[in-house]
């Protein structure tokens, strides 16, 4: 090569030759099979690592099929220690146009127990990955004469797919450092991303599944509080009841409906955004749907689940993930440990239909509003045993009497408004002592006053869904309650100062509805017992009236102790399920 030559070739053509010659030298170790478990990734390269002496770390870049384009050396230790630069990292990845990366590197000692350096270099290389827009699938640590791996995708998924929470101040110099040097114009990368579909960023510094359920909380508290309009206070009562009655978010492609909090909130987005579909999928739902993507520029809804960890099993073992209910059978059928066990958050970024393209049409299905309302409300009453009194112009239940008061019903607008109103006053007395033992006797102005009228809210308005929905009662919806404007009030105060509100408003407004479909015939006694078995309460027959047993402290200490249990485990199956019952 003249000199010439050389002079007309600039650094970086220099650096992506060298780069390249280095990368040549591993080619022969890879196929053109994606890589799409940790089991494929190790076939990649541990024939090579079981044969180090010290600690080595290896990247593997990806094309956008999860396929391997080549691999680079990027650091060489000693025996339990080895320093990892960012930019090593990522410069192979970068002049290989590579889309994703993997991540390897070897514990000589046989140990497969990740250090605190281990890591502090994941969240280092997720969060950097993040900001260059080439994602971290996986970092595997790998320990010679075993077949055993330790994978951060599955061992510690928070690290690796959360990426966002682990951008600092020292990750964001390096990564400038590597655009500079490589010549990347950030201006240009943050344009590219404006063509392609964003996904919802998680809250920086979350770490456990706690935490993470305490922000998705706060998420919905704040979105729930957009709706709360106190210059308006009557669409807000107006919405509270229209989103159960609305058709609820669903799965496209498994048609399952979503529960609890995310049910919620994926209704709120609805409202937000005037959504009229009521389907979500994610992002590799729709990627399977041929014809069908996310148009350009969407943002996606992040929704939560939890399953529990066996921590007895390796991930690679069937059973390693289970549900709230087979952790709770193993611990009393078997006499596993409850520490043997701990909840681990999920998410899933969704997409609502109307966000894609080359999806089928949705046709919303004719309502059924030939339920007898009045006969399902008359049940509930006469089954509560309650006295109903119609006179005057006020409606409230009064729990020192335990009776309900309303305005004769000719003087309401239709028979729906006079039922969903009545359905209002009988949430509150649910919550006798006698019956589901809520706190209801506090005066206005007390908090947890507005935590119950919120209560009834949200329990009348899943109650109303048994009698169908009439046109032209909003007037209902004005009547009922004659401080609209400072239970609003009072409710945004509420949930501003405590977020976890509006989840244990909704858990209560479903068993108070759970009971009121029990009274009223929508679900049977032992379909109501078996939902809310958590709850200690029972429900029983005597006399053609339908009872509740709470489960006092009587029983012998095995049964205290299996049933504690239960408690427990079944509280966390209700982080699963977002502390809502779908109803039957």
């Amino acid at each position: 090569m003249s000199l010439s030559v050389m002079e007309e070739m600039t650094m970086a053509e220099l650096k992506e030759v060298n780069v390249r010659l280095k990368l040549e030298e591993g080619d022969s170790l890879f196929s053109s099979e994606a890589i799409t478990n940790p089991q494929k990734a190790v076939k990649l390269i541990k024939q090579m690592m079981d044969s180090l002496d010290r600690e080595e770390v290896i990247v593997v870049n990806l094309d956008s099929q999860f396929r391997p384009l080549n691999y680079n050396v990027v650091a060489i230790g000693d025996t339990d220690h080895c320093n990892v630069n960012i930019g090593n990292v990522f410069k192979s990845a970068i002049l290989s146009n590579a889309s994703k990366l993997l991540m390897f590197h070897n514990h000589p000692s046989g140990s497969l127990s990740p250090s605190a350096d281990d890591d502090q270099i994941t969240k280092a290389i997720a969060g950097a990955g993040y900001l260059l827009g080439i994602p971290l699938q996986d970092h595997i640590i790998i320990a010679p004469n075993t077949n055993n791996i330790y994978s951060y995708k599955h061992d510690r998924p928070i690290i690796v797919d959360y990426p966002s929470n682990y951008v600092n101040d020292s990750i964001r110099q390096a990564v400038a450092e590597v655009r500079t040097e490589y010549d990347i114009d950030e201006n240009k990368e943050e344009e590219k991303q404006k063509d392609t579909v964003n996904l919802k960023p998680v809250s920086k510094g979350i770490h456990t599944a706690s935490e993470i359920k305490d922000a998705y909380r706060k998420e919905i508290a704040d979105a729930f509080l957009k709706v709360l309009n106190e210059e308006n206070p009557e669409e807000s009562l107006k919405w509270i009841r229209e989103w159960t009655v609305r058709p609820k978010p669903f799965n496209y492609v498994s048609n399952a409906k979503y529960r609890g909090l995310n049910s919620l909130f994926l209704n709120i987005v609805c409202e937000e955004k005037g959504y009229k579909d009521p389907r979500f999928l994610t992002w590799n739902q729709i990627s399977k749907i041929k014809g069908a993507h996310v148009r350009k520029g969407e943002e996606a809804t992040r929704i939560f689940y939890w399953q529990s960890r066996d921590t007895t099993k390796n991930p690679r073992e069937k059973g390693w993930l289970i549900s709230f209910d087979e952790q709770a059978r193993l611990i009393r059928e078997e006499g596993r440990s409850a520490d043997e066990f701990y909840p681990v958050a999920y998410a899933h970024d969704v997409f609502n239909a109307e966000q894609c393209e080359g999806l089928k049409h949705w046709i919303e299905p004719e309502r059924n509003n030939d339920v007898a309302q009045d006969e399902y409300v008359d049940r509930i009453i006469e089954n509560m045993n309650i006295p109903l009194i119609s006179e005057g112009e006020s409606c409230f239940y009064r729990p020192s009497t335990d009776e309900i008061h309303m305005p004769p019903k000719e003087t309401f607008s239709s028979s729906y408004a006079y039922n969903s109103t009545l359905l209002h006053e009988l949430t509150h007395a649910s919550g006798s002592e006698k019956r589901l033992n809520r706190d209801i006797e506090n005066t206005f102005g007390d908090p947890n006053y507005a935590f119950e009228e919120l209560i009834a809210e949200m329990g009348s308005a899943l109650a109303s869904v048994s009698i169908g929905r009439q046109e032209n009662d909003e007037e209902a919806m004005k009547k009922h309650l004659e401080n609209h404007k400072a239970y609003v009030k009072s409710w945004r105060e509420y949930i501003t100062n405590d977020p976890s509100v509006v989840e244990k408003a909704l858990y209560q407004a479903q068993l108070a509805t759970d009971y009121l479909d029990a009274n009223g015939g929508v679900i049977t006694i032992e379909e109501f017992n078996r939902l809310h078995k958590k709850d200690r309460l029972e429900l029983y027959e005597d006399d053609g009236k339908i009872n509740v047993y709470h489960i006092s402290n009587e029983k012998d200490l095995s049964e205290q102790m299996v049933s504690s249990l239960d408690w427990l485990n079944e509280e966390k199956e209700e982080e699963h399920q977002s502390f809502s019952r779908q109803r039957m």
